[in-house]
């Protein structure tokens, strides 16, 4: 236990899943080693050009890490002794004095031990939830389907673009062990209709293109399954959901009652039963 030292997140300027994803690496690795979280408020979205400032507030708003936390604004902090903390850095060389530990991201420990968002997510759920209105009643089960386009091609980024084919036989498995239970499946992404018609002509989804992302979030968040993407945005999505999970593996390992998807999509039929039969409701 580390209780004279202080963790904050702070130095990232990619875009805002990649930024709430780090705060939350940095909350986990805190609480698990029994030391202070302080937030640091976004400063800069990437991605976004001229509005990388103001979708900063927005973000902010919209997952509030910072309620119920210290601040790094406080004078505490102003003049305590600081020292970045990063892959390989040994704790037990810390001075004995209180010390405020600067991290961009603690993703080295949570990919090693993804299990300690378990710990931190009711704390994460509370923070976001207190910043929304409730959920409308449905009379339908949802799956959100998340494709990263934009910005990832199996050229630049292999390791994160997952193709058609792959995810519309995740969506299939799904709307099979359904079955006779209403559903809706909605995917949500970046581009052009005619580049997603397989997914309305094959699976009958319902096209969410380029939307805001807050909605976005929100409906991925709130749906009884949700496919995930390679990306940090899904990964947040996951983290604050009750949802069955579909993950596809990528850097950041998954919990363990996510369902593991192999590279052509196919996942144990069984284990989909099994979480599906525990919804208790076929209204939301």
């Amino acid at each position: 236990m580390l209780r004279r030292y202080y963790l904050t997140c702070a130095g990232k300027s990619d875009g805002g899943g990649a930024q709430v994803h780090a705060v939350c690496s940095a909350l986990a690795f805190a609480h698990h080693h029994g030391m202070t979280y302080v937030h640091t408020p976004f400063n800069h979205i990437g991605h976004a050009g001229k509005m990388g400032t103001t979708l900063a507030a927005q973000w902010e708003r919209a997952f509030a890490l910072g309620l119920g936390e210290r601040q790094i604004n406080e004078p505490a902090f102003a003049k305590m002794r600081r020292h970045p903390l990063t892959r390989g850095f040994q704790l037990g060389k810390l001075s004995l004095k209180p010390t405020l530990l600067v991290a961009e991201h603690c993703h080295w420990f949570t990919n090693s031990h993804p299990q300690a968002y378990e710990a931190i997510r009711p704390r994460l759920i509370e923070k976001y939830r207190g910043t929304r209105h409730a959920t409308p009643a449905r009379d339908h089960l949802t799956v959100a389907v998340h494709v990263r386009r934009g910005d990832v091609n199996p050229i630049d980024w292999p390791h994160r673009f997952t193709r058609d084919e792959v995810i519309l036989h995740q969506v299939q498995q799904i709307s099979a062990a359904l079955g006779n239970r209403a559903h809706e499946i909605h995917l949500y992404s970046e581009g052009e209709p005619a580049q997603f018609e397989i997914f309305r002509a094959r699976a009958n989804a319902i096209l969410h293109l380029s939307e805001d992302v807050f909605d976005s979030i929100d409906a991925m968040i709130d749906a009884d399954v949700l496919v995930m993407a390679k990306s940090s945005f899904s990964y947040v999505a996951a983290l604050l959901s009750d949802a069955i999970k579909i993950y596809s593996p990528f850097q950041h390992p998954p919990l363990r009652d996510w369902i593991v998807s192999d590279a052509e999509g196919s996942f144990g039929a069984d284990g989909l039963g099994r979480a599906i039969s525990n919804i208790s409701r076929s209204t939301k």
